[in-house]
């Protein structure tokens, strides 16, 4: 998926098809280190991680979140009811 494609999907739990045909569920985002990098975790990670980035506790957003390269990303279903 193109950076333009994935920022729609950001911040939002996702069931994302990639490249290798593997489903994974979680959310991605962008951060870190470098304008262009991206960030994915599980639902419960990312919440852990939101909380620890309030924290300033660099270890473990470290530990939360796996940076992730988003031309591995063929696919996004947002995870989101509607209301």
């Amino acid at each position: 998926m193109s950076n333009s494609n994935i920022s729609y999907y950001y911040h939002i739990p996702c069931r994302f098809r990639l490249r290798s045909g593997k489903e994974v569920y979680g959310v991605v985002w962008q951060g870190g280190i470098g304008a262009a990098s991206h960030l994915f975790a599980s639902l419960r990670e990312y919440e852990k991680y939101q909380e620890a980035e309030k924290d300033h506790d660099l270890n473990a957003c470290k530990r939360l979140a796996l940076r992730v390269d988003i031309d591995d990303f063929v696919h996004a279903e947002s995870l989101e009811v509607l209301t």
